[in-house]
């Protein structure tokens, strides 16, 4: 007997909390602090030797050789931490990019007055300023994102959105982290607002298919089995 995949919860399947996400940052962030004023601590403690050699060398003696030893070991280690620091935040910026992609304030000033609209509730001149950025030239991704989501709320317009979406997935600058992210949402159009099920059991399919070794697509083909025992070929 075939053993089958365990179905996993389409909550699995939401598109990232950012509560919860920015939560997950400051904790990390905190962390990496405290973990680089220790490190630098124990550097200092390390380099201790390294600084009186040098202070010797340099001709000092008595009070001055301690203090030469210490200011020598401190900068030493200051010069290290920093290069951790520049690593650490290469990292971070890296995982936010994949995790967040086409967030944060990267091109936030021309959609932000369309956004302003939408936060009044007059989406018709929301909708109306994003086209003209359209007409302008002046969206990206992150303008596209913003868009769909607006219209995602329950005063909206859920074609728009969906048409939005599409539009990001056809986008030449649409990265895999993108792609599954309009792909998230389209989901939850076909399955809330639009209720267009067979539609969803497509974008299903399409992100089993498209990422397969990820959680979201191990979770979309998982679905699609309890479903309709479908397999993505």
């Amino acid at each position: 007997m075939t053993r089958q995949t365990p179905a996993l919860p389409m909550q699995s399947m939401a598109v990232l909390d950012e509560a919860l996400f920015e939560q997950s940052v400051e904790a990390e962030r905190r962390h990496a602090r405290r973990s680089r004023r220790w490190l630098f601590v124990f550097i200092c403690v390390m380099l201790l030797p390294a600084g009186y050699a040098g202070a010797r060398l340099l001709g000092f003696a008595g009070l001055q050789r301690t203090a030469a030893t210490i200011a020598l070991a401190i900068a030493v280690a200051t010069c290290g931490a920093m290069i951790i620091a520049l690593v650490q935040w290469i990292t971070g910026q890296f995982v936010m990019s994949f995790s967040r992609p086409g967030g944060g304030a990267r091109g936030a000033g021309t959609y932000s007055k369309a956004q302003a609209l939408a936060a009044a509730g007059r989406l018709e001149e929301a909708s109306a300023e994003f086209e003209r950025l359209r007409t302008a030239g002046h969206v990206d991704i992150a303008a596209l994102r913003a868009e769909a989501e607006i219209h995602m709320t329950p005063a909206g317009n859920p074609r728009r959105a969906e048409a939005v979406l599409q539009q990001i997935r056809r986008t030449a600058e649409c990265t895999p982290g993108e792609e599954l992210y309009a792909t998230h949402r389209l989901i939850d159009l076909y399955q809330g607002v639009l209720a267009e099920p067979g539609r969803a059991l497509v974008e299903m399919r399409r992100m089993a298919e498209r990422f397969p070794e990820t959680i979201d697509g191990q979770g979309a083909l998982a679905e699609l089995r309890r479903r309709r025992g479908i397999t993505p070929h």
